[in-house]
């Protein structure tokens, strides 16, 4: 029997579509927001706090875990984009790039979420 990629949302190794968020919407793309943004505002303003922080869309692709494609409004005509990992299992997340949106290859980082035992 032939594999269908329509039984796994039909994106084999690609890219999601770009996903709208929605009001209160709580899950690992707005974690991953809000678990970065300092890093972000260093990264991208200078250490300073953002005019605003509104995650607009995501997109996602499944590997040994899952890459996050992030665009968030920062102001009223600037948008920024983050790309993070979350692996697997109990794996902590790893921010891996953050860029003015439509410049991917402006500034590239890499954080990892540390914690306390």
């Amino acid at each position: 029997m032939a594999f269908d990629p329509s039984s796994c949302g039909g994106m084999v190794g690609g890219h999601s579509a770009e996903t709208p968020f929605k009001n209160q919407e709580i899950d690992r793309p707005l974690a991953l927001c809000a678990l970065f943004q300092g890093q972000l505002e260093d990264n991208l303003n200078d250490g300073k706090e953002f005019d605003e922080y509104v995650p607009i869309a995501y997109q996602t692709q499944v590997v040994a875990g899952t890459n996050y494609t992030i665009r968030i409004k920062t102001g009223p005509n600037s948008e920024i984009g983050m790309e993070a990992f979350w692996p697997l299992g109990s794996g902590l997340p790893t921010l891996k790039k953050s860029y003015p949106w439509g410049k991917k290859d402006v500034v590239t980082v890499s954080a990892t979420v540390i914690t306390k035992k």
